[in-house]
């Protein structure tokens, strides 16, 4: 097995990408959809645990 070393920007415990985070900032502001409801339409659309 092998692994790359992380990029530098991440640095967060946790790192999202732009599939996850692009919709999940757009559910938040537009809409205003809460945390609690937009983390569950992740898992449920993406199987994204957020």
């Amino acid at each position: 097995m092998s692994a790359a070393d992380a990029p530098r920007e991440a640095t967060a415990p946790v790192c999202y990408g732009p599939n996850v985070t692009a919709p999940a900032a757009s559910l938040l502001t537009y809409p205003h959809i809460p945390v609690a409801r937009t983390a569950q339409l992740l898992m449920d659309l993406m199987g994204t645990p957020v």
